[in-house]
């Protein structure tokens, strides 16, 4: 901006100067024109500055980690004058405090609605602060150019890699052991997306249940009972993680994702119970539970000194569900806490390559 403001000057005090120097009709001539075109310019900008908003796409954006990713401002031209040059820049406030600049330019004709993309990726898991203060607004000659003040601000949630379809594989055969299918074969339950058995209409059976299409060829309705889920209650335990080396932290948000991801593509979800200022247990049904839990755990307080092992082994009782235990690494405090775990149900648990661990679960005996 401050360089539209030196050039329209030197452009003025040219104008001036060839006034003084020449007093013919030309000088008058070039004078109605740089006037003509200032007013325009100013009226233009004010009309446009007056017309366009700005929003992100949503108040929280998913990225993920190490990838290049398109964070989309939307700008809507609500004059009757098109846009030539509107210019955004956004700032990226990391989880450590440092801040990266992105610039972008984008044209937007009248009544339409055009998006500036940014290009950002992050090396961490994390929570990323996006905030845009102004637009600038420029005339079709590209000699002035108005700010107007937006505010906006985002937050991005940077999630961990996209796990290998091999580790999703490997993890899922690890949960199921020896035992490949996932409903029982002696009970019915009440998971639509399985069916248990079918058999005739009782007394008490609901109507959405009849299978209609089966009631018709037998000539006599016929109702679905539904799969029971093995493995519907089993439960990840999340330690706050002790470990400070960046890293490692990601190292265990990647192998989190991947373990939480590969329950829920079963077909059901799993019980998740961590500390977020407080003991907290939450359901996880789809990869949007996935995304509010990881940022729960972003903006959790590292200071936080609750024992999510006793906790949770005081509000259960002992059952067959099975306890997946995730911690940064594999040492007395830890050993004890599943010991803890193994009297409520089989316990596996999860560490980091660097801390002798892998993409794969090892049960706790």
């Amino acid at each position: 901006m401050i360089l539209h403001l030196i050039f329209y000057f030197v452009v003025f005090c040219v104008i001036f100067a060839y006034n003084i120097l020449d007093n013919g009709y030309i000088p008058f001539i070039v004078d109605i024109i740089f006037v003509s075109i200032s007013i325009i310019s100013v009226v233009v900008c004010m009309i446009l500055r007056a017309g366009i908003k700005c929003s992100f796409e949503t108040e929280m954006l998913t990225v993920r980690r190490n990838e290049k990713n398109d964070i989309s401002i939307i700008l809507r031209n609500k004059s009757f004058i098109p846009a030539p040059y509107c210019k955004f820049r956004i700032k990226f406030i990391m989880g450590n405090g440092k801040k990266k600049t992105r610039k972008c330019n984008v044209f937007c004709a009248a009544k339409e609605i055009s998006s500036a993309t940014f290009k950002f990726s992050d090396a961490n898991c994390e929570m990323v602060r996006a905030v845009v203060k102004r637009v600038y607004i420029y005339d079709f000659f590209h000699m002035l150019v108005f700010s107007k003040k937006i505010n906006l601000n985002a937050d991005v949630l940077v999630m961990p890699k996209e796990p290998e379809d091999v580790i999703i594989s490997k993890l899922r055969q690890d949960m199921n052991g020896d035992n490949d299918n996932l409903y029982s074969d002696k009970k019915a339950g009440n998971d639509p997306t399985e069916i248990f058995a079918i058999r005739e209409y009782a007394p008490g059976d609901k109507i959405r249940n009849i299978h209609w299409k089966i009631s018709a060829k037998m000539g006599q309705t016929m109702v679905k009972d539904y799969g029971l889920p093995l493995f519907e209650k089993d439960t990840v335990i999340i330690e706050k993680f002790s470990n400070k080396n960046v890293s490692v932290a990601n190292e265990i948000y990647d192998l989190l994702y991947s373990l939480i991801y590969a329950m829920t593509q079963r077909g059901f979800g799993l019980n998740v119970c961590f500390v977020n200022g407080i003991y907290t247990e939450k359901r996880i049904e789809n990869e949007t539970d996935i995304h509010n839990l990881f940022a729960e755990l972003y903006q959790s307080d590292s200071k936080d000194d609750i024992n999510v092992a006793e906790i949770y082994y005081a509000g259960h009782d002992k059952s067959s569900n099975r306890i997946f235990y995730v911690t940064d690494v594999l040492n007395k405090i830890s050993m004890g806490r599943m010991d803890i775990l193994k009297e409520r149900g089989p316990v596996y648990y999860l560490i980091p390559k660097s801390r002798g661990g892998g993409e794969y679960l090892i049960k706790y005996d």
